[in-house]
Parts: structure tokens; C-alpha cells; sequence
């Protein structure tokens, strides 16, 4: 037991020495390494130190270099780079000659700069020159002018007191001719105002004539279409027939009515049937509508009628006021007297053209003044007495103004005595009664006579348009 024991011990203990001998060894070669390992870290450190000041110093030069070209030292390269890439564009224009790529650096900027610099140094220094020189020019000009000035000032004043000299006699000679003067001024001021006098005059007559120019121009226009009517038919066409007689009712009924625009209280003149022109035909009498009965068709009572030639059925009627389906304009000139008693009748005469569905385009009362216009309407100029030189004078103008209207409208003129006939008015008196001895109706004749057998231009029958359109108006 005490042997294995040893021996246990033994190994045991060479294990251990084996171990401790291993663990020498193996202490000492990783001594030995470690040793270089440090030498090598310690060199290492040493060389780190060495680039890190190389990189300060490098980092510094650089921040110093931005700073010198005008950047700040924080500013990043690129961005140093791009701001001066910037500037080498915009100051490019500067330079003599644009600069390649490879020499676009500071340096080369400021010699160019300075090159520039120089350079306009130079034209400045030329342009002050020429400056200068031009200022002395301007120096020698204006000593000239200043010379000339006072030459030009001695010779005002010379030439002063000759005008001063001058006006003394001007002076002299103006008072001479101040009364002179004055009569040519007065005598210039009346013929001025005899110029005006004339102006306005011939002012007024060339108004004058283009008034009666235009009115003329109007009247042959609205003339043309009725001259060839005119010259075709009588100038007095009847306006219509006697249908037949009442004598008890002392009536009659005449073959115009309502289609025809008749009205109530127009007078009628009666001609025998065959007369040729009231104008000149003696009037057999006259009537006045009392109803208008029917389109063609109207009761009239008798004004005025003689037993020796009664009104007969196809007697022809007659009024210059009133014709079928028109209007009758009239113009009054003159003294309107209807039984010469001295006294105005103009109220009555424009009542009874009025009342016979006429119009009176002018007129003028017995003191001359005017009312309205002639137009080229106007059909007939009823005429009054004449004024004479005892009148007044505007009574006179006005008549001449009415009757020369007349002439430039070609308006035909009609005595009042005539007219009062043709429209069938009378003084009602004892010697103008009417017939009405054996009372008995009288009808019209179915058939005209033929007109063709009485000698001239006779009567010729209006026919009016029919209501229907049809254009066969009664006769």
C-alpha cells in the first residue's frame, strides 16, 4: 500500500514538474512575443501621432488658405470650390482673353485682374488728358467770348442812345398823327360794322334762296306724280252725284257716304249734270249733310235752290274741301270778309274748312300775324282782300311771305268769293229760299247721260275705293 502510495506520488509528481516546465516554456515564448507586440504598438502610436499632426497641420494650412481667398475656414471644399468656379464666370467678361480650364486659379485671377486694372488705368489716364485739354479749350473759348461779350455790350449801349435818339423823334411824329389815327380807326369801325350789315343780309338771302330752293325741290317732287293726272283729267272733278229729291222734306240723297269718309255738316255746291267746270259753271245751288246713311249713301238738306232750275237727280256735286278718301289742305292770305260789313270772317271761314273735314296748314289774321306753314300738301291759297299801303306793314309782309310760298310751292289760289261758291256757303236771305212747290220725290235716272256729246273737257266722275277692296266704288 505504502509503495502505491509513492508511486501515486511520484507521477504525480512528475506531472507537476512536466507542467510547471511547459508552462515556462510557454510563459517565455509569449513573454518574448508580447515584448514585440509592444515595441510594434509603441511604433505604431508613434506614427499615429506623427500623421495626426501632419493632418492638423494640413487641416490648418488649408483653413488658412480658404480664409485667404476670402472664405470662411469651416466652409466645406466643394463648396469653396463651386463659389469660385461662380466667381471665375461672373468676372470672366473682365478679362482680355477668356482663360482655359487649367488656368482658371486665384492667381491667375488677380494677374488678370491686375492686367485689367492697368489697363483702364491707362484709358483713364488718356481720358483725363483729353479732359484736361478739352478744359482749356473751353478756357481760350470762353476768354474769347468774354472779349466778344463786351465788345457786343459797348455796342448795345452805343446802339441805346441811338434808339433813345430815335424814339424822341418817333415820339414827335406819333403825336402828329394821333388825330390821324383816330379818324381811321372810326372811319374803319363803320365800315366794319357796314361789312357786318352786309354779311348778315347776304347771309340771310342765300338762307332765303336755299329755303325756297329746298321748298321748290319738295313741291316738284310731290308734284310730279299729279301733273300727268292733271293734264289727263279736269282740274274741278266732281266729288259726286244726286241720287234723287225729297221735295217735301226739302231734302236730297247724294251717292256718297261712309266708305268714302264723309261726315256730317260738309256743304256741296250743285252743277247741272252736263256742266263742264265749276269754276267756271253757274251754280244751280247747295246742300249740307245732315246723316250719312249707308258706304255710299248720305241725306243732305237743301241750302239753296231756285225754282227756275230746281236740284234734279244726276245734278253733280261739288266742294274744294272735301274730296272722297283725302284730306284738303289749305293756306288764308288777306282780309277775310263775307258781307262786306268791315268785320273779320276768318274765325267763321277756318270753321267751315275745318268742319268739311279740311285742314289749314297757314294762315294770318287781320293784324298779320302768322300761324303754321305751307307744305307741299297744301292744295289751295284762299285769298282775302289785298293789303294797301294804309296797312300795317307786317300785314303787308305777311301777304307777300304767304303768296310767295304759294308761287314755290306751286299752290293755286282761290278768291274767297269763289271758294265760299264752289263749297256751297250763302247768306242766308228772302232771295235765296228754297223750292218747295209741289212736293214729290224724284229718283235718278238709271243711266248717265253720255258726256262725250257735250263740248270741252266736262266733269269726270270720281269713283272712291270700295270697302271690300275690289276697286268698284258707287258712283
Amino acid at each position: 500500500m505504502a509503495a502505491r502510495e509513492n508511486q501515486g506520488l511520484q507521477i504525480a509528481l512528475i506531472v507537476f514538474v512536466m507542467l510547471t516546465i511547459i508552462l515556462s516554456v510557454t510563459t517565455f515564448i509569449f513573454y518574448g512575443n508580447s515584448k514585440g507586440y509592444r515595441e510594434a504598438a509603441d511604433n505604431a502610436k508613434k506614427d499615429a501621432g506623427k500623421e495626426i499632426e501632419t493632418s492638423r497641420k494640413l487641416q490648418q494650412e488649408r483653413n488658412d488658405l480658404a480664409i485667404a481667398l476670402g472664405f470662411l475656414g469651416t466652409e466645406p471644399t466643394e463648396t469653396i470650390q463651386t463659389k469660385t468656379q461662380a466667381e471665375f464666370k461672373k468676372y470672366a467678361d473682365l478679362f482680355e482673353a477668356q482663360l482655359p480650364p487649367d488656368q482658371q486659379n486665384y492667381a491667375k485671377l488677380v494677374e488678370e485682374l491686375a492686367k485689367t486694372i492697368e489697363a483702364k488705368n491707362k484709358s483713364l489716364a488718356a481720358s483725363s488728358d483729353e479732359n484736361q485739354k478739352t478744359r482749356d479749350e473751353l478756357i481760350a473759348a470762353k476768354d474769347n467770348f468774354d472779349k466778344t461779350l463786351a465788345t457786343h455790350e459797348s455796342d448795345k449801349n452805343k446802339a441805346l442812345e441811338a434808339e433813345k435818339a430815335n424814339q424822341a423823334a418817333y415820339i414827335k411824329q406819333i403825336a402828329a398823327h394821333a388825330n390821324t389815327t383816330t379818324m381811321a380807326q372810326g372811319q374803319l369801325v363803320q365800315k366794319d360794322q357796314a361789312y357786318q350789315t352786309l354779311q348778315a343780309k347776304a347771309e340771310a338771302q342765300v338762307k332765303k334762296l336755299s329755303d325756297a330752293l329746298k321748298q321748290a325741290q319738295e313741291t316738284v317732287q310731290s308734284k310730279q306724280g299729279v301733273i300727268e293726272g292733271l293734264t289727263q283729267a279736269a282740274p274741278t272733278v266732281p266729288d259726286g252725284r244726286v241720287s234723287w229729291i225729297n221735295q217735301r222734306d226739302n231734302t236730297v240723297f247724294i251717292n256718297v257716304g261712309s266708305d268714302d269718309g264723309l261726315q256730317r255738316r260738309i256743304s256741296f255746291s250743285v252743277y247741272d249734270r252736263n256742266a263742264t267746270d265749276a269754276a267756271t259753271a253757274v251754280k244751280k245751288g247747295s246742300i249740307e249733310v245732315l246723316n250719312v246713311r249707308g258706304p255710299h249713301l248720305a241725306e243732305a238738306r237743301i241750302m239753296e235752290s231756285t225754282n227756275s232750275d230746281p236740284i234734279v237727280p244726276g245734278d253733280i256735286i261739288y266742294t274744294p274741301i272735301w274730296h272722297p278718301g283725302q284730306i284738303q289742305h289749305f293756306a288764308i292770305a288777306g282780309f277775310i270778309d263775307f258781307d262786306n260789313d268791315g268785320s273779320s270772317d276768318l274765325a267763321k271761314l277756318r270753321d267751315l274748312i275745318t268742319h268739311n273735314g279740311g285742314v289749314i296748314d297757314a294762315a294770318m289774321d287781320e293784324k298779320g300775324e302768322l300761324t303754321g306753314r305751307m307744305t307741299y300738301q297744301t292744295s289751295s291759297l284762299i285769298l282775302g282782300k289785298a293789303p294797301t299801303e294804309k296797312d300795317l306793314p307786317k300785314v303787308r309782309d305777311s301777304y307777300t311771305a304767304l303768296s310767295r310760298e304759294a308761287e314755290a310751292y306751286g299752290v293755286s289760289r282761290i278768291q274767297v268769293d269763289a271758294f265760299l261758291t264752289q263749297v256751297g256757303y250763302s247768306v242766308r236771305s228772302a232771295g235765296a229760299s228754297a223750292n218747295t212747290s209741289g212736293a214729290r220725290s224724284l229718283r235718278a235716272p238709271s243711266e248717265t247721260p253720255d258726256r262725250s256729246k257735250t263740248s270741252g273737257q266736262g266733269f269726270r266722275e270720281r269713283r272712291p275705293p270700295a270697302a271690300n277692296g275690289n276697286g268698284n266704288g258707287a258712283n
